[in-house]
C-alpha cells in the first residue's frame, strides 16, 4: 500500500536535518543589510537639493561587509535628530514577504561591526526605520536607529542610538561593534488619533570578544509614526556632524544586520495553560 503525506516543516523535536534547517518557534535570524542586493532605492544628496552626493565611489560589498568610500570634503552630510542630509538607502520592511506598517506590533534589534577601518576619524553610518516622508527628507525628521563612528583618533568607536527627538551617545577605545534593541509601536492614550509612538531603544557598545564596554539609550521618543503608513528600512553612511583631523576620503567596511520579532496576536496573546503557545 502506498502511503502518501503533504509536505510540512520539520519540528524542533526531531532528531533528523541541520540544526539550521529546523523549525524553532519564536527564533528569528539575523538578516544581512546590503545596499546592493536589488532591493534598496538610493536617494543622493544632490537629488534633495544638496551639493551632490557623499559616496564617491561604489559600495563594494563582500563577505568581509560593505566597504564605502565618502568624499571628506562633504563631512558636513550628516544623519542625526535635526540634519539629514547625507546619501541614503531605502526599502519597505517586510517580514516574509508581508509589508508592515507601524500599527503592526513589532520591536527590532540593529547589529554593527566595523570590519575594517581607514585613517579617517568621525566617518561612520546609521541603520533604522523611518516614515515615507524621511526616505527624502533633509531636516527634522521622524526616525529611530543606531549609529556607528569611527572614534576621534582613529581608536575604537562612538556610538548613539537616537531617534529624531534626540539620542544617547557613548565612546569607548576598545569598541568594535554596536547592538540596540527598539520596543514596539503604541498608540498614546493622550491623543484622539491612532498613529503611534516607538518609545525607547537602548544600545549596548561591545569589543572585539562580545563584551559590553558601555552602555546608552535614547530618550522618551514622543514622536508619532501614521498607523498606516509603511514602514521604511534605511542606511546612511554619513559623518558625525564634527571637525575631522584627516584629509583624505574615508575607505571603511562595515558589516550590519536586523531582526525583527513580530506576532500576529500583537500584545493580546492567547494564554494556554501548560505552558501552551499563543497562535
Amino acid at each position: 500500500m502506498r502511503r502518501t503525506r503533504l509536505p510540512g516543516p520539520i519540528q524542533n523535536n526531531l532528531a533528523t536535518g541541520n540544526l539550521s534547517e529546523l523549525v524553532r518557534d519564536g527564533v528569528s535570524r539575523w538578516i544581512s543589510v546590503d545596499v546592493n542586493d536589488g532591493t534598496f532605492t538610493k536617494v543622493a544628496s544632490g537629488d534633495m537639493g544638496g551639493e551632490g552626493t557623499n559616496v564617491v565611489g561604489d559600495i563594494v560589498t563582500s563577505t568581509s561587509g560593505m566597504r564605502i568610500i565618502q568624499d571628506i570634503n562633504k563631512d558636513g552630510k550628516a544623519w542625526n535628530q535635526n540634519s539629514h542630509t547625507a546619501d541614503r538607502w531605502y526599502r519597505e520592511l517586510k517580514v516574509d514577504g508581508r509589508r508592515l506598517t507601524w500599527a503592526d506590533i513589532f520591536s527590532i534589534e540593529f547589529l554593527i561591526a566595523r570590519n575594517q577601518q581607514g585613517d579617517q576619524d568621525r566617518a561612520g553610518i546609521t541603520i533604522g526605520l523611518c516614515d515615507t516622508a524621511t526616505v527624502t527628507g533633509t531636516s527634522n525628521q521622524q526616525w529611530i536607529g543606531l549609529q556607528g563612528y569611527n572614534r576621534n583618533n582613529a581608536a575604537g568607536m562612538d556610538m548613539r542610538v537616537g531617534s529624531g527627538a534626540g539620542n544617547g551617545e557613548v565612546s569607548d577605545a576598545d569598541g568594535k561593534k554596536c547592538y540596540a534593541i527598539f520596543t514596539p509601536a503604541f498608540d498614546d492614550d493622550n491623543s484622539a488619533d491612532t498613529n503611534v509612538m516607538m518609545r525607547r531603544g537602548v544600545g549596548l557598545l561591545l569589543n572585539n570578544v562580545n563584551e559590553v564596554l558601555t552602555a546608552t539609550g535614547m530618550g522618551d521618543n514622543a514622536e508619532k509614526f501614521i498607523s498606516t503608513d509603511p514602514v521604511y528600512l534605511f542606511f546612511s553612511p554619513c559623518f558625525r556632524n564634527s571637525p575631522v583631523s584627516q584629509t583624505s576620503n574615508t575607505d571603511d567596511t562595515w558589516k550590519v544586520w536586523y531582526r525583527v520579532s513580530f506576532s500576529d496576536d500583537n500584545t493580546s496573546p492567547d494564554y494556554v495553560p501548560g505552558g501552551g503557545t499563543s497562535i
